[in-house]
């Protein structure tokens, strides 16, 4: 998806209205590269690099929560849609206060 976004820069109509890249940016080229760069938000442990915890929370801020398909830490071969809908049910259990993880005492 990267590449080919990259190529409609390319299409006269896109050309005018596009600057420059911002993300990945232009440095990140090869496969294994882009593949590093697959979610600019992770769900992951702080210690691993991860960005939001799995109450979708960002790490080290306050009252900080990502609810977008950004805190996929890697690629499916699916449609995303069904794990957009998860990840927006979570957000809802979140900000409702409905939302117990795994492993709480609540």
């Amino acid at each position: 998806m990267v590449k080919f976004t990259r190529n409609l820069r390319n299409i006269s109509s896109l050309k005018e209205m596009t600057t420059e890249e911002l993300n990945p940016g232009p440095d990140v080229q090869s496969d294994e590269e882009i593949t590093d760069t697959a979610s600019s938000c992770s769900m992951l442990l702080k210690a691993t690099n991860g960005v939001v915890d799995p109450e979708l929370k960002v790490y080290d801020m306050t009252n900080l929560h990502i609810m977008d398909l950004s805190v996929v830490p890697l690629h499916f071969a699916a449609h995303p849609q069904a794990t957009v809908y998860a990840i927006a049910e979570q957000a809802a259990d979140i900000i409702c206060g409905n939302f117990q993880a795994a492993g709480s005492s609540c």
